[in-house]
């Protein structure tokens, strides 16, 4: 089980981290995104130290922040590795996802020969194979795939397909977890993209929750 939050201010994101926490801290990532420059993206074993990631990362000049926590889904890992610690990048985007891809064989053989230590790997590889575009990378994917996803470029994307999300878009502020002011999402299938500091509504894709047939 993972957690993925995020939010304009550093100290109300590192908020929905620990809330998250919960769910899982076994390794920790941390994306921030800043005005005219790459993300900078901050990889953990255990848990995130509030006050040691603000003093020993320039992270005053960011716009939004987003956290990842991490449960491992694969029972036979037993090293902490960088590699296989979210987000995930290729090619142009970095991806953070919560849940499970069922179809990642299938999605391996039909679509790439290249091997994923990680399920969620695939997410910002199939991005680049398809434009980036939301509803043709998430209609082909099966399983829990509520994700954040976030360009180069900067541009910030949030997912809900399946896994659990609360979003207050009034704030920009998300989270896999209930916390204060977050209004639960049910609709799957939907997206938003982050613009002018405000969460909107963005997208729309099929989609079908395989435990709830």
């Amino acid at each position: 089980m993972c957690g993925i939050s995020g939010a304009i201010q550093f100290d109300d994101a590192f908020d929905l981290y620990e809330n998250n926490l919960t769910r899982g801290c076994y390794s920790s990532g941390l994306l921030c995104v800043r005005e005219h420059r790459d993300p900078l993206c901050i990889k953990t074993q255990g848990v995130f130290d509030r006050e040691n990631l603000r003093l020993k990362y320039n992270i005053t000049n960011s716009i939004y922040f987003l956290f990842h926590s991490r449960a491992p889904t694969n029972s036979t890992q037993t090293t902490w590795t960088e590699s296989t610690t979210h987000p995930f990048y290729y090619k142009g985007n970095y991806v953070a996802h919560n849940g499970i891809i069922t179809n990642i064989n299938k999605i391996q053989k039909e679509y790439t020969e290249q091997a994923f230590n990680v399920d969620s790997e695939v997410i910002p590889y199939l991005l680049h194979m398809n434009n980036n575009s939301i509803p043709d990378v998430y209609n082909v994917l099966e399983g829990l795939l509520t994700s954040w996803v976030v360009s180069d470029t900067g541009s910030v994307m949030v997912v809900k397909a399946g896994s659990s999300l609360w979003l207050d878009e009034g704030s920009s502020s998300f989270s896999s977890t209930q916390y204060k002011g977050l209004k639960q999402i049910d609709e799957d299938g939907v997206s938003w993209v982050f613009v002018d500091k405000i969460l909107k509504p963005y997208s729309k894709f099929n989609y079908t929750n395989p435990y709830f047939i």
